[in-house]
């Protein structure tokens, strides 16, 4: 089963207002997974340079526990991102099953 995330929508505070100066999720996530040292660096600096460039990004169920695990573990990323970021990617493996 192939995951189509997309994270291509802007960041709002809890109610509702959009964060200023307006940044989109996959923006700053693209920039947490840059930062990053991970375990598996060509995979994601691959969805960075995707989210970085407004794209979505396919992945599998394995690649999508991955992402999950990552933006659940960040400590660099606070909740007005993962939170947000969380219910894109779990809504985007819902709508794929």
């Amino acid at each position: 089963m192939k995951i189509i995330v997309d994270l291509n929508f802007n960041l709002k505070h809890p109610d509702g207002k959009e964060v200023e100066p307006a940044q989109t999720a996959a923006g700053v996530l693209s920039g947490v997974i840059a930062a990053s040292n991970t375990k598996q660096p060509l995979k994601f600096w691959n969805w960075a340079e995707a989210l970085a460039k407004n794209n979505n990004v396919e992945i599998d169920e394995a690649d999508f526990q991955l992402l999950l695990t990552f933006v659940e573990d960040s400590t660099t990323m606070t909740n007005i991102v993962r939170g947000p970021v969380l219910k894109a990617l779990l809504d985007a493996k819902h709508a794929a099953a």
